[in-house]
């Protein structure tokens, strides 16, 4: 868009320079260029905009051209400048009105040499119209769509300096209106160019999202069958299951009663997973609360109960004379 605005701009300002284009055509073009909608402010303020909108005083339609040019100068000053007298409603707001576009139109004028505006005098709005209006208008709607260009548009922005015309240099004035145009025709061959490499980047990720959305469309319908086939495997295991159970048979048929005998079955399923669990839990509890045992058992079967033993034979063992007739007589009450 900022590409078409600058080759167009350079276009305009080529054929300015070339005689082709009037003052007024300029005017209005430039209005065009920064956005202004003429339907939509015609049907707004009831003035028709149109080109030759000043050939007679229209104080109206200067109102709303200088509002929109200020504004899109600078949006926030011109409503700091323009918040007691925007819109205009009476005599008061209309004076307070001119003054403070000529009071920025003089600020523009002594800041930025570039403008070029002309002398700015208070009568010039007492009467918008005519030639010298034109003129104004033509320039400032010239600065106003340069400094929007450069602010919007950045380092894609190549406005080339206005040349200064002046005794010295005066006959060099037709090679500077020459490098004018020269340099409008390279600008709007770089937008040309760049429009055509811009609309081949669109076809081409225009076919790429189309091959995208086959792509997409044929894995759905893969995705859909494969559900519909799991559906069907689903449903046939389900009708094996309720043909082979007696107690499937005697309840209704349909969603409800599958359902039901597949809750009973996993209900009885868990019942046994849970004595199962008992089991198994008394099994290991009986393990090892009786491991002591086991080794015993376990030893006597792998035939190492003998394999230790204490042989006192070649032990002599004298008992004391004082404990000898205790021993006697316990050996006597043993053997009989």
């Amino acid at each position: 868009c900022l590409a078409r605005l600058f080759s167009a701009m350079s276009s305009f300002v080529a054929e300015a320079l070339s005689g082709l284009m009037d003052v007024r055509e300029i005017f209005y073009t430039n209005l065009l260029l920064l956005g202004f909608d003429p339907a939509g402010q015609e049907e707004k303020f009831r003035v028709p905009f149109n080109r030759d909108m000043f050939v007679l005083p229209n104080k109206k339609g200067m109102e709303v051209v200088m509002h929109f040019l200020f504004n899109r100068l600078d949006s926030h000053l011109c409503y700091e400048e323009f918040r007691d007298c925007w819109p205009v409603l009476d005599k008061k707001q209309e004076q307070q009105f001119r003054k403070t576009c000529a009071s920025w139109l003089s600020r523009i004028t002594k800041e930025n040499k570039e403008a070029r505006l002309p002398r700015i005098v208070a009568s010039l709005f007492l009467s918008p119209g005519g030639d010298r209006f034109y003129d104004l208008l033509v320039h400032f709607s010239n600065y106003v769509l340069t400094s929007v260009a450069r602010r919007e548009g950045g380092r894609f922005a190549r406005i080339p300096p206005t040349p200064s015309v002046n005794s010295i240099n005066f006959t060099l004035t037709p090679v500077m209106a020459k490098a004018v145009v020269c340099h409008s025709v390279r600008e709007r061959q770089r937008f040309l160019d760049s429009s055509q490499k811009l609309v081949s980047a669109q076809q081409e990720w225009t076919a790429f999202a189309s091959e995208l959305t086959r792509e997409y469309r044929a894995l759905s319908r893969a995705v859909k069958e494969q559900e519909q086939k799991m559906e069907a495997y689903i449903s046939s295991q389900r009708d094996k299951l309720l043909a082979g159970s007696s107690h499937a048979r005697n309840v209704s048929s349909g969603s409800r009663s599958a359902d039901f005998y597949l809750e009973t079955a996993r209900k009885q399923r868990a019942n046994k997973l849970q004595q199962v669990r008992k089991y198994w839990e008394a099994v290991e509890s009986f393990c090892k609360n009786h491991s002591a045992e086991r080794q015993v058992v376990q030893a006597i079967l792998d035939g190492n109960a003998q394999k230790h033993r204490t042989d006192a034979a070649d032990i002599e063992v004298q008992v004391p004379s004082v404990l000898l007739p205790q021993c006697q007589q316990h050996l006597e009450k043993i053997t009989s």
